[in-house]
Parts: structure tokens; C-alpha cells; sequence
């Protein structure tokens, strides 16, 4: 079908425009490849990419008459090597078409390659031998970036009407690789500013796994599993979140906690009630082993005898052996009384007092605030930073992974309306790593069914979403995660 030089200059215009709102780069690849086939009634096309100015890369390949349909949204894989740009020696390979006119800038326009004698054809003619083809004329256009750099190559083959491609053709081809070029270039400029983004909230989270070794993987450990989750949810129909939702939701899991960096290394790895910069273990066993020493003294200046010697050293090895225990272990009103005899007695110090009698975990108040600090500290840090548009929610989705659903959570007490799913998600995910984590010296490997078991509690109890938590199960999240990051021995259920 004939179309006017007139009516194709304004299809031009719409492809321009339409060129501009596409996001993705392949869709955008093969919208460029398709329009300029559109535009100069060209039965095949090709578009290559430029890979780091070395070689192109073959991205999408088309020919209507034989149907063929290579990379892109519905084609095949493409089979074909990459073409390099530079012989060994650092010459510029001018073989062919495509890469002479990408390496002197400037389009080629072949009339009838059969006949061509400045450049290797001989692939096309085989392809032709093959598919009953017949190459003749071949147009190649260069695309260029805002700095003039050639980043992709757009290869036209035999307008369907016969003949060859004529200047018009040439002309709206480059007038459209123009546009391409702007548009290629601003995506690609997106994609290398998100790229160096993430790979920044990746580097930030390293850090903060590197700060404290016996807290595992923790940092990048939670995005793992919130984007298992997140896929669980559109799965199941639970929910439907979108791309950009996604993204979002990674990125907060990738800096949920940040804030750690301010947090000391102490409390971050404290394994016992006792330990702060040193380990206060010790301190209570020299002074246990002074009490020995003393009784070592009162017998041998006759002071006590021999059995009553016996007798206090082991009452002493004894309350050692105690203490160890409560050093690590929860308490009991009984072992919280004695603590406080032995207090009484001198035996250990007030503020040592303080500390083994914690019932449940190893943090005194102080040190639990300090630590729980460190989301304020996330908060803070995400909160002075500049988003675009689609990721404004980062801080408060990152800054919510400890809240409850029943307002008993930190920093600020939410509640479950005031808790939008991505951050029951992430709250969930955080659990999780934390209960199932085969690597922490602190607590036994549990199995999977403990940690499950534990999480339904909390559910029951208005910590994590039980819905949310039904699709975890449901789902197999759990073992999908297992199987990459688990302990076999703590898989015990399928």
C-alpha cells in the first residue's frame, strides 16, 4: 500500500510522542523497530543495542513474509552472537553494514547487497539459502544518546513494494532514530540512576550486616522474603500489587535497618544479660574467685577448718554455676528472689542485679530503648532524603516494620488502620529472617514448624496480620525460602 510522504511525516509525530511515555526499555526497542518498518514499509528490521562501544547486541529481529519473530514481548530467544565493533588489534571492524555505521556515525543505505562489494554479506546469503529469502535492500540507521554516543542500530531490509529504500525513507528513518535517541537515552538514564540507587541501599545494608556478624544476613536476608511474599499475595488474589508497589516495597526492606548504624555493636551483639563492652561474666567470676581466695587464706591462718572450707567453696562453685545459668537463660520469682539474697549478701553488685534478673531475653529497659531507637534512626535517615514519585513511601513503609496491629509496636504504637499492607508485609518478612535464621550464635537453629507455631501466636495475639500470614502459609513461602536459606535440618515440614 502507497502511503503520501505527508500522511508518514505525520505518523511520525504520533510515533514521537508515543516513543516519549513508553517506561520500559524493551517495549521501547521494539515500538522503535516496529515504527520504522511502519514508516518505510520495510518487510524485515533489526535493532541492535551497543554493548560498553565494543560490540551490538542483538535485541529484536522481525521479517513479515516469512513470519519471523525474534526477541521482544512475543518472540523467540535470539540465537545470534554478538558483533563486534574492533578487530583484535583494536581496529575498527568496517565488515559490516551495521558496524560501519555505527563506528563512522553515519547511515548506510545498500541498494542490492548481492552486488555489494564493500561489505561481508555472506551471512545474510546464507540465511537467504535457508529460508528461500532474497536480501536486497538494506537500510542501517545509528541511534545516539544526548552525548552523541551511538547506542543502538536500526537495520531495515527490502521495502515490501520492491525496489529500494529511497531518500524519503533514509530520512524518516533517521528522523525517527532521532527521536528514539532521546527517548532511549532519558530510560537509560533512569535505569543507571535506579541502578546506582539500589546498588547504594544494597552497600548500606552490607554495612549493616557487616557491623554485627552474629545478626546473620539479617539486612539482606528481609527483601528476599518480602518479595516472596509479595508475589505470594497478587498470586492468591489476596491482594494486587503492582510493579511499582513492588519496587517500593523492596527498597524499604533493603533499608529497614538503617538506623542500626548509629545503634553500638554491644547491644546489637549482646548474647548474654551480662555482656556490654566486655563480657560481665568475668567480672562476677573474679569476684567468686576472690571469695575462694579469702577462704583460702581464713584456712590456712586456721580461721576455718578443713570441712567447713569444702563446704563454702562449694556453696561459692554452686552460686557460680547459678549465675552462669541465669546469665543466659530466663528467670524465674523463685531465681529472682535469690538473685536479690545474693545481692543482699555482696555477692554481686546492684546493677549486675539489674541485669540477670531480666525475665525474657538479655536487654535491660534502657538498652531495649536504645536498641528500638534504631527505627526512629531509619526514619530519620529516609526522611532526609529526595524520592521521586513512585518511592515517597519508603520511610514510612521501612519506618513500620516493628508496630503491631494491635498499637502494642514501636516507635509510635500504630494500629491496624494505620498500617497499609506493604507494611504488614514487611513486619512479617522481619519476623521471620528473625526467628528462622540458622546462623545466629544468641539462639538455637528453630525449625520451620516452631517458627510457624511462634508467628500464629502473634498473630492470635494482634502482633502480624493473620490473613497476611494465612497467604504465607498457604503460599509456601516459608519453604520456598527454606530451600535457598535454611539449615536442612530445619525443614521439617513441606
Amino acid at each position: 500500500m502507497v502511503v503520501s510522504l505527508l500522511d508518514r511525516e505525520r505518523r511520525l509525530n504520533e510515533i514521537g510522542i508515543a516513543l516519549s511515555k513508553e517506561p520500559h526499555i524493551m517495549h521501547l526497542l521494539e515500538l522503535i523497530l516496529e515504527s520504522a518498518a511502519e514508516l518505510t514499509q520495510a518487510d524485515g528490521a533489526t535493532i541492535y543495542t551497543v554493548i560498553e562501544k565494543k560490540a551490538l547486541k542483538f535485541q529484536i529481529f522481525r521479517t513479515r513474509s516469512l513470519h519471523f519473530k525474534l526477541g521482544g514481548k512475543e518472540g523467540e530467544p535470539i540465537p545470534f552472537a554478538d558483533i563486534p565493533l574492533y578487530h583484535e588489534d583494536g581496529s575498527l571492524d568496517d565488515r559490516f553494514t551495521v558496524t560501519y555505521a555505527v563506528n563512522h556515525r553515519i547511515s548506510v543505505n545498500i541498494k542490492d547487497a548481492y552486488q555489494e562489494e564493500g561489505f561481508d554479506f555472506s551471512s545474510t546469503k546464507i540465511f537467504d539459502q535457508k529460508t528461500g529469502y532474497r536480501t536486497r535492500s538494506v537500510l542501517a540507521i545509528p541511534i545516539f544518546n544526548h552525548e552523541g554516543d551511538a547506542i543502538a542500530l536500526l537495520q531495515l531490509i527490502n521495502p515490501i513494494e520492491g525496489g529500494c529504500f529511497s531518500t524519503d525513507d533514509q530520512q524518516l528513518a533517521e528522523s525517527l532514530a532521532s527521536q528514539a535517541g532521546i527517548a532511549l537515552s532519558n530510560q537509560q538514564l533512569i535505569h543507571n540512576l535506579r541502578a546506582l540507587f539500589d546498588s547504594f541501599t544494597r552497600i548500606l545494608a552490607h554495612v549493616i550486616d557487616e557491623k554485627s556478624p552474629i545478626t546473620g544476613h539479617h539486612a539482606a536476608r528481609v527483601p528476599e522474603i518480602t518479595n516472596l511474599i509479595a508475589a505470594a499475595v497478587n498470586a492468591s488474589g489476596y491482594a494486587k500489587l503492582s510493579d511499582a508497589e513492588v519496587y517500593e516495597l523492596q527498597t524499604a526492606a533493603w533499608l529497614h535497618d538503617c538506623g542500626k548504624i548509629i545503634t553500638p555493636t554491644y547491644i546489637l551483639e549482646k548474647r548474654n544479660k551480662l555482656e556490654e563492652t566486655i563480657d560481665g561474666i568475668l567480672l562476677v567470676d573474679r569476684q567468686l574467685d576472690l571469695q575462694i581466695k579469702d577462704l583460702e587464706i581464713a584456712l590456712l591462718k586456721g580461721e576455718i577448718d578443713q570441712q567447713t572450707f569444702l563446704g563454702k567453696t562449694n556453696e561459692v562453685e554452686l552460686t557460680r554455676e547459678f549465675l552462669h545459668t541465669c546469665n543466659h537463660s530466663s528467670v524465674t520469682e523463685e531465681q529472682q528472689e535469690k538473685l536479690k539474697k545474693l545481692q543482699d549478701l555482696g555477692w554481686i553488685t546492684e546493677s549486675q542485679l539489674e541485669r540477670l534478673r531480666i525475665a525474657k531475653g538479655n536487654l535491660t529497659e534502657a538498652e531495649r530503648k536504645i536498641m528500638q531507637d534504631h527505627v526512629v534512626m531509619t526514619i530519620k535517615i529516609l526522611s532526609k532524603l529526595t524520592y521521586p514519585k513512585e518511592l515517597s513511601q519508603v520511610p514510612m513503609i521501612a519506618g513500620a516494620h516493628h508496630e503491631h496491629l494491635n498499637g502494642h509496636g514501636y516507635p509510635y504504637g500504630l494500629v491496624a488502620e494505620q498500617l497499609p499492607l506493604r507494611c504488614r508485609i514487611l513486619a512479617i518478612a522481619d519476623v521471620f529472617e528473625a526467628l528462622s535464621a540458622p546462623d545466629r550464635p544468641y539462639k538455637e537453629k528453630f525449625p520451620l514448624s516452631k517458627v510457624l507455631s511462634i508467628m500464629q501466636k502473634m498473630c492470635e495475639e494482634g502482633h502480624l496480620d493473620a490473613a497476611l500470614f494465612k497467604t504465607f502459609v498457604d503460599q509456601k513461602v516459608y519453604l520456598t525460602y527454606a530451600k535457598r536459606f535454611l539449615s536442612p535440618e530445619q525443614i521439617d515440614m513441606s
